[in-house]
């Protein structure tokens, strides 16, 4: 999070870490991690990210960002209670450049197959 970021720990502790999202969608979202003890999950393609970070990848990136995946699994403490839940960012931006690649290039052969049937 420090490296992605560039802020360190007691720059963000006690603060909102991700702005751009609602706290009412955030805490619906771990509310069953708490309360059921499942993990939830959050796609790249449902929301692009949680944590708007640079893509780090100044050369070769195409994205302005980091696209993640995002797994929620709660933290028992000692006394059988889920007091923390765990958030592992995954990052995506690869799998994310490369399927809108292939969702461009798909809509360009179809572009040009619909050309084609029209000039037949």
């Amino acid at each position: 999070m420090e490296a992605h970021s560039g802020m360190l720990p007691s720059e963000v502790r006690d603060k909102r870490l991700f702005p751009d999202i609602s706290e009412e969608w955030f805490r619906r979202k771990v509310k069953a991690v708490f309360e059921l003890r499942i993990r939830a999950f959050v796609t790249w393609e449902q929301r692009p990210y949680l944590f708007k970070f640079r893509n780090f990848r100044p050369i070769t990136g195409t994205e302005p960002f980091m696209y993640q995946n995002i797994s929620f699994s709660a933290l028992v403490s000692a006394s059988g209670e889920v007091e923390h839940v765990c958030m592992m960012v995954y990052d995506m931006t690869d799998a994310a450049t490369a399927k809108k690649q292939l969702l461009a290039l798909q809509v360009q052969q179809n572009e040009m197959q619909h050309t084609n049937r029209l000039s037949n």
